[in-house]
């Protein structure tokens, strides 16, 4: 299997779930990052050599599952005969030596570096083709892909959100006008995540206090700094309906988790 050639300018089996006992962290080094992510796509692993590969055909063949079955082969569990209450991942050694990358709009963008147990096991539940929203830190340095191809940027894990499972609300009805044409981005810049969080959250965003939704349909959208918040990355957001009707509402970006600052309402510009 081979990374894109794309960027985005468009181990042991564990025990009981866990890797050492006492220390979760796994064994890797990194450059100190200072950009948050926050992006929308999917996650697959890739095996940077022919021998791992083959280790993972036999491991899905062993299990009886689907070579692309990745979250039931890594999470195959069984226990040995003398320690019958044991239970032990055997083929988690495969994930750890995985390369896992997260694709955007169908390109290898990113190359994703997780730091503890917890953050590898997010990656394998995320392996299933569900569409997630990745929130890290992205790093100066480029992680060197399988087989040559070339070096995608590389994020910190710090939390994949499954788009499917409840921790998003699922729409309302499908995405139409302005919003089908936000599509997911990288998600580095504070417009980037501003816009992949509406994307994301348009339906919790589009409430009223009676629960119902205030603007039926976007016909444009329009995203801009709010710069006299000197200490935090403001970003307005302008939502017009057909009859030209404006409202708006303000995402804070400053951290890693953007937030409605300001609730959806009829916009007022400033004077």
């Amino acid at each position: 299997m081979n990374l894109s050639d794309k960027t985005h300018n468009a181990a042991k089996p564990d025990v009981a779930d866990t890797i050492n006992p006492t220390k979760e962290t796994l064994q890797c080094k990194h450059k100190q990052p200072d950009e948050h992510v926050y992006a929308i796509g999917y996650v697959k692993p890739y095996f940077a050599t022919i021998d791992l590969e083959k280790q993972y055909e036999a491991a899905a063949e062993f299990t009886k599952q689907s070579a692309t079955s990745f979250d039931h082969v890594f999470n195959y569990v069984t226990s040995p005969h003398e320690q019958p209450n044991l239970r032990i991942r055997p083929f988690l050694y495969l994930a750890q030596q995985a390369t896992w990358v997260f694709t955007i709009n169908n390109v290898d963008t990113y190359t994703l570096l997780p730091r503890t147990l917890t953050q590898l096991n997010a990656l394998i539940q995320a392996s299933t083709k569900h569409e997630v929203i990745l929130v890290g830190l992205a790093e100066h340095m480029s992680v060197g892909g399988s087989y040559g191809s070339k070096a995608l940027p590389g994020v910190l894990v710090e939390h994949i959100i499954d788009t499917v499972d409840g921790t998003k609300s699922a729409p309302n009805k499908p995405k139409e006008g302005a919003l089908a044409q936000l599509k997911p981005n990288i998600g580095l810049s504070t417009l980037e995540r501003a816009s992949n969080y509406l994307v994301t959250h348009f339906d919790q965003i589009n409430i009223n206090q009676a629960h119902n939704e205030i603007i039926d349909c976007v016909n444009a959208v329009h995203f801009q700094h709010m710069p006299s918040h000197e200490d935090r990355s403001i970003i307005e957001v302008i939502l017009s309906d057909p009859n030209d009707t404006r409202f708006a509402c303000n995402i804070d970006v400053t951290n890693a988790y953007p937030f409605v600052s300001s609730k959806l309402a009829p916009f007022a510009k400033s004077s």
